[in-house]
């Protein structure tokens, strides 16, 4: 496995391993719209979903300045609206790990491989879902939008996750995602792998366009594709990969893969692929100037963020 590189990071979606309502968030969205004049049956309302639909994964607030680009005002009045309605629709639905999920989280902290939970959500959002899963102890760093200048599609959140926690080399950071959005950001900040999280209403082919480099239908099988990269062998190769390949694909092309993983390990049994991509955008030119405090925290202060003090991390039954 001369050519790939061990995993120490896992930047996890949460929404990509949580169950929730697949029509949760677009409702949440509609409802935000709503208070904006873009009401069902309008071609206003049209537009801005298939314009939420084409920026999945993106933040919130990002995709409503791209429908009131000239208006910041509306802008941030529709994404308190989208607060309210994702929140409340939290508390009434609920929110729950995917089947095996938990399993998984612990598998790859009891080999030594740190986790972050990442999301473009707002922090209070998110503090709401890993509140629901009860998941602030099975992560190492919890970072949402607000921690970085910008959230998906773009590579803040994984890069910031590397600082954060000392990883020594990007190539040895995998990315966990269930939106083409994360799958871009990985990809922009140069992870090693990329783990498309297939679900009923995901296309294949929207992370196929997206670049990633292994796709699964259960998070389960998560540590054992991890514990491939640290040197296990995979049994065999499923459909359209020549044998003898390394593990890690070349950008625009996909594989699934049978593990020799440890003991109670399951193993992907098949994908379906449907032709549809989306365009993305390319942001503007910034100037920055870093210093040492802009990337390392300061003498004896936590390498985490402040809502993540006082829980402790690591700590699985």
């Amino acid at each position: 496995m001369s050519d790939t590189s061990a995993v120490s990071l896992v930047c996890c979606d949460v929404l990509g391993a949580a169950a929730i309502d697949g029509s949760l968030l677009e409702r949440a969205f509609a409802e935000a719209i709503a208070t904006q004049g873009l009401v069902a049956g309008t071609a206003a309302y049209t537009r801005s979903m298939v314009q939420f639909d084409r920026t999945r994964g993106w933040p919130p607030a990002a995709v409503l300045r791209s429908l009131f680009p000239e208006d910041e005002i509306r802008a941030q009045v529709a994404n308190l609206a989208f607060e309210r309605s994702f929140q409340a629709a939290v508390d009434r639905f609920g929110a729950l790990p995917l089947p095996g999920a938990n399993e998984a989280l612990a598998k790859l902290t009891a080999a030594g491989i740190k986790v972050c939970l990442v999301s473009s959500l707002s922090r209070p959002a998110l503090n709401l879902l890993v509140e629901r899963l009860d998941w602030w102890h099975r992560a190492d760093l919890v970072l949402c939008a607000d921690d970085v200048a910008r959230g998906f599609p773009w590579p803040d959140l994984v890069l910031t996750a590397v600082l954060r926690l000392g990883i020594g080399d990007v190539r040895e950071v995998a990315v966990v995602t269930g939106t083409e959005g994360g799958v871009l950001a990985a990809r922009r900040s140069g992870a090693g792998y990329v783990v498309g999280m297939l679900s009923d209403v995901d296309d294949t082919a929207r992370f196929r366009r997206a670049g990633v480099t292994h796709l699964l239908a259960d998070i389960g099988e998560l540590p054992d594709l991890m514990a491939a990269q640290q040197g296990i062998a995979p049994l065999a190769l499923a459909v359209g990969v020549a044998a003898g390949r390394p593990l890690l694909a070349p950008a625009g092309t996909w594989q699934t893969w049978r593990y020799a993983g440890t003991a109670g390990g399951r193993v992907t049994r098949r994908l379906l692929a449907r032709a549809r991509g989306r365009p993305h955008h390319r942001a503007g030119r910034r100037g920055v100037v870093l210093g040492t405090e802009d990337v390392r925290p300061a003498a004896g202060q936590p390498d985490r963020p402040r809502h993540h003090r006082g829980r402790p991390a690591r700590q699985v039954p």
